[in-house]
């Protein structure tokens, strides 16, 4: 997995990273939130990755689901809570009546790249961090792993990866 460091304007090295995971967690899933929010029942919400194909978009976009919309739609994270202190936008999505709120039942849909995605948030802000001992950086990783089908070319057996990190610590 990706490592992630840096200075903080005092000189204290700040860093997350990950191996394998036998020494430790540095990054946790979800988005960075107010610290009373980090517990079991958040951290259930958020070990999930969500998978979604173009072709299932193209459906829903074309009201061949009518009420039966596919989960994995309804309930791409969008969203943030923002009375938790999650941010205001998270997963990316076309809004379609520009309310800046991710609602599937106005027509909005996910925003993916390429033919298939799985998309996943994760935060080096939860917990202590076991595997470098680093201090945290209050980071938010957004991460779109995708692919094309392309029968017969390169692209059809290449797996992309995009990743989004923001800084959501009061430090810039």
């Amino acid at each position: 997995a990706m490592w992630i460091g840096g200075l903080d304007g005092g000189g204290q090295l700040h860093l997350a990273g990950q191996t394998y995971r036998q020494s430790g967690d540095d990054f946790f899933n979800g988005p960075v939130s107010n610290p009373a929010q980090y517990n079991s029942t958040f951290d259930n919400t958020w070990a999930l990755t969500w998978n979604l194909r173009k072709s299932m978009i193209d459906s829903f976009r074309q009201g061949f689901y009518g009420v039966n919309t596919p989960a994995e739609i309804l309930n791409w994270p969008g969203n943030g809570n923002t009375t938790i202190g999650q941010a205001a936008q998270l997963a990316p999505y076309i809004d379609v009546n520009a309310d800046n709120i991710y609602d599937p039942a106005a027509g909005d849909y996910p925003c993916i790249k390429g033919d298939e995605a799985t998309f996943m948030i994760y935060n080096d802000d939860r917990n202590v961090h076991t595997e470098t001992g680093g201090q945290k950086m209050g980071i938010e990783v957004h991460a779109m792993l995708y692919g094309y089908k392309r029968p017969g070319s390169p692209l059809d057996s290449t797996v992309f990866i995009n990743y989004k990190i923001y800084n959501r610590s009061a430090s810039g």
